[in-house]
């Protein structure tokens, strides 16, 4: 019995050190990364509603977006003009303008804008050594991931199995 209890004293120790460097390596710390999501340029690979689309993305110091989608083939060529919530669709010489609010559920490039649009001036945390912030729009709830410079690395919202990788980033 005395036998036991000298061990469990000795091992105590080193049971709350491992403990509590578990509990905080998770933990959420504000961060003084601010989101880059104006003024730059990426190529991107969406995947949505189990579907993959790649795309090049250029968004302007005001917020205007331009997408143009490169796959899948039958999509090619489509590009998507963002401006506020007013967007303009381009295929083959035809234009299309409406709402956001009008766009399609699955359209998988407005809800890339939506995240960059709803991010510009978030709040930034560090979680295991990543970069993100979050946000909830309606029932969607997205985590956008950061590099050190701010330059988006990828978004998810797993939820509704949404999921973009950013390539490419640069500042224009």
């Amino acid at each position: 019995f005395k036998e036991r209890k000298l061990v469990l004293k000795k091992l105590f120790p080193i049971q709350f050190i491992l403990i509590i460097s578990l509990f905080l390596s998770g933990c959420r710390q504000k961060c003084a990364v601010t989101p880059l999501v104006r003024g730059i340029s990426f190529t991107c690979t969406v995947q949505y509603y189990n579907e993959l689309y790649e795309g090049a993305v250029s968004v302007a110091k005001n917020g205007d977006t331009d997408i143009e989608i490169t796959s899948p083939e039958g999509l090619a060529g489509l590009k998507l003009h963002f401006k506020g919530d007013a967007v303009t669709a381009e295929y083959s010489g035809l234009n299309y303008n409406a709402s956001l609010s009008e766009m399609p559920e699955g359209m998988a490039f407005t809800y890339l804008y939506e995240i960059l649009r709803d991010t510009k001036g978030g709040e930034v945390s560090l979680e295991n050594d990543k970069y993100f912030t979050e946000s909830k729009s309606g029932s969607r709830r997205y985590r956008l991931y950061l590099g050190a410079t701010g330059l988006p690395i990828s978004a998810e919202d797993p939820s509704s199995g949404f999921s973009a990788e950013f390539k490419k980033a640069s500042v224009n």
